[in-house]
């Protein structure tokens, strides 16, 4: 398949086995497991970049990592934008490849939330959201949580909380005791021991109350705080 993008290329759908790559500025291609887990789940979704020699030779300048992920995964074919070698020289390929690597703005941790949550709202599960992003079902999990919480979103956002951090967070929402301990305790290496402590403390007050409740269904006046003085004989 052949579609014409402009006069200077062609983009093409070409099986990954067939390209070679260039000599590229990336020594380590980093093939994490989250990476091909991703690409054999979705596909190359760019187009690679190529230059086409006259022998018919198709050499990858950008998108390495694509190229050899969909090696390994087994793809039968990548979008392929390939341009004539003769518009190209080393120098061309060095600032090519240099300059897709670095001009790239990363998605922030609110844009990722917000991401999640409209892909749950389409009705997908968190289990399938998380093979599809190639994430771990905790982060799925912690996004879904973060994203009905605007404090959490804030806190994630102005305060440069993890997303764990706010996910923590968007559980205390409302107690502002809690969120005040939580906010001080954020990038700290305590924060987990106080989100615990904040967790053990609701615990006892619920069974603090139901115990009080037994007592007070019973006919008893329970007490909220032990007397400075009582009558013995009373």
């Amino acid at each position: 398949m052949t579609e014409p993008i402009n006069a200077a290329g062609t983009l093409e759908h070409l099986d990954p086995t067939s390209l070679a790559t260039e000599p590229n500025v990336r020594t380590e291609a980093g093939l994490t497991t989250q990476f091909l887990h991703s690409i054999r789940e979705n596909g190359v979704l760019t187009p690679v970049t190529a230059v086409r020699y006259e022998d018919g030779t198709v050499l990858v300048r950008t998108g390495q990592r694509r190229t050899l992920a969909a090696q390994e995964v087994g793809l039968a074919t990548i979008p392929v934008y390939i341009v004539p070698a003769a518009s190209h020289d080393t120098a061309t390929r060095i600032v090519e490849q240099l300059t897709e690597n670095d001009h790239r703005a990363a998605m922030g941790n609110v844009d990722r939330v917000n991401a999640v949550q409209q892909l749950l709202l389409t009705g997908m599960s968190v289990t399938k959201v998380a093979t599809r992003l190639a994430v771990s079902l905790e982060r799925v999990k912690a996004s879904k949580a973060v994203s009905g919480s605007a404090l959490a979103l804030e806190s994630l956002r102005d305060r440069q909380m993890s997303l764990a951090e706010a996910a923590v967070l968007a559980e205390f929402d409302g107690d502002e005791n809690a969120v005040e301990k939580l906010l001080r305790a954020a990038g700290r290496t305590w924060f987990d021991h106080t989100a615990q402590q904040i967790r053990q403390a609701r615990e006892d007050a619920k069974r603090a109350a139901e115990a009080a409740r037994k007592w007070t269904d019973a006919g008893y006046t329970v007490l909220e705080r032990r007397p400075t003085q009582w009558d013995a004989n009373q």
